[in-house]
């Protein structure tokens, strides 16, 4: 999952579409058109969906264990409950 992005024909700058979407999904609309608002040069541009990308954030993955989480989620609960000065 990712956002579809386009570049601006004119800037060749880089439009966020703000739409959310994989590469099977939009291999299903790549023939639609698209009207899309260029902050870069500040007019409406018509594209095809299919002349945008899936631009894919990878978020790295953190190994947390579930004792681990419990444990922290535990002393958060205690923590709340015993006064700061005891």
């Amino acid at each position: 999952m990712g956002v579809l992005v386009f570049r601006c024909p004119a800037t060749g700058e880089r439009i966020d579409s703000g739409v959310h979407t994989d590469e099977s999904s939009l291999a299903k609309v790549r023939s639609l058109s698209v009207k899309i608002y260029c902050p870069a040069c500040k007019t409406m541009h018509l594209m095809c969906a299919g002349d945008g990308q899936v631009d894919v954030v990878v978020m790295p993955a953190t190994k947390v264990s579930l004792a681990h989480a419990l444990t922290v989620s535990r002393d958060k609960r205690i923590a709340k409950r015993i006064p700061a000065n005891q």
